[in-house]
């Protein structure tokens, strides 16, 4: 299990296939404090091999999915996008903006994220 603290201070901590999420002021009280609200963000097979394909990471997709702007998509799904500082290479050119959209579906408490695409700019 690895932890790590992502922008806007939210705490993520991973356990394999689903990551945890912890929204504190900070990690010490996210350790200390057991009455915040845990909210799974889980991962189906496909948006796992979608995520590698074009580059996401898991820590971007629940970033996207806490913080991200919320717009609704087909089927009853959710749609989650966020834009990430890239300046960076992806496939042989620079790009300074990097861009994760992740479709989910709600299931009680925890998020299934489906699908994610990734655009680069």
């Amino acid at each position: 299990m690895r932890a790590q603290t992502g922008k806007n201070g939210w705490y993520f901590r991973f356990h394999s296939d689903i990551i945890l999420c912890k929204r504190p002021n900070d990690v010490t009280q996210a350790v200390k404090d057991e009455n915040l609200r845990i909210m799974a963000v889980r991962f189906h097979p496909h948006a796992k091999q979608r995520m590698a394909e074009r580059g996401a990471t898991n820590l971007e997709v629940s970033a996207a999915v806490q913080d991200g702007e919320r717009f609704e998509a087909k089927f009853g799904r959710a749609g989650f996008r966020r834009n990430f500082v890239f300046e960076k290479q992806w496939r042989g050119r620079y790009y300074k903006t990097k861009q994760v959209e992740v479709y989910a579906v709600r299931e009680d408490q925890d998020w299934l994220v489906i699908s994610v695409i990734v655009r680069y700019f």
